[in-house]
Formats: C-alpha cells, sequence, structure tokens
C-alpha cells in the first residue's frame, strides 16, 4: 500500500472513529473500494486504532489527570470509611462522591463488575 492510500484510510478512520460507527469497517470498505483489500494488515489497524487513541487522551488530557487522582482519592475515602466503620466513629464517615469526576470513576468501576464475574467464572471452567 502507499502512502497516499494509506492516508486516505488514516482520515477515513479518524473521522468515524469520532461517531459511534465501526471504523474498521468503514476503513476496509473503502480499503475494498479502492482495490487494496489484500494490502491492510492487522499492523495497519492496530496502528490507526493507536493514532486515535493518542489523539483521545491528548485531547482529554485534563480530564484523565483528573479522573486519575480521584481514583486514588476515592479509594483512600473508602479506606477511611472502612477504619471509622470498624472503631464505630460513623459520624466521621467521608462522603465518596464529591464531584463529577468522582462519579464517573464509580461508575466506571461499577460498570466493570460484570466483565470482572464472566472473567472469573470463565477462569474456573477453563
Amino acid at each position: 500500500m502507499n502512502f497516499i492510500k494509506a492516508l486516505i484510510l488514516g482520515l477515513i478512520s479518524g473521522a468515524a472513529d469520532i461517531f459511534p460507527i465501526s471504523a474498521t469497517g468503514h476503513v476496509t470498505l473503502f480499503a475494498n473500494l479502492m482495490k487494496t483489500e489484500g494490502e491492510i494488515d492487522l499492523l495497519f489497524l492496530i496502528a490507526l486504532h493507536i493514532g486515535t487513541m493518542i489523539a483521545v487522551i491528548i485531547t482529554y488530557r485534563q480530564a484523565f489527570y483528573r479522573c486519575f487522582y480521584e481514583f486514588f482519592s476515592l479509594v483512600g475515602d473508602v479506606a477511611f470509611n472502612v477504619k471509622m466503620l470498624f472503631t464505630g466513629k460513623t459520624d466521621r464517615c467521608r462522603k465518596l462522591i464529591t464531584n463529577t469526576y468522582r462519579k464517573i470513576v464509580a461508575l466506571a468501576l461499577i460498570a466493570m463488575i460484570p466483565t470482572i464475574i464472566i472473567g472469573l467464572f470463565v477462569a474456573i471452567l477453563s
């Protein structure tokens, strides 16, 4: 695949990734239209997705930093509350969800629970 075709497919992937549609499907479709279907390999698709991931991380870096910080603050507050529960000082417990970033972190952690359960179930069965 030449540079121009790779550039076009990269632009299509980047444009498709900002919408809730399959970027890989669009790259494959346009590759077929450009008669390069045999030239696209897994490494090229991985490079496209890594490029998209880097762009998202750069764009939302402040939010990622804040969520990262709030994750560890949340873990610390949970540990503090557990300590207060065991010592009987429940009136000193801290509120866990104090801002939007903590809410995002808490919801992401809750969303991971089904995947963790399925992963453990599959690990036990195999």
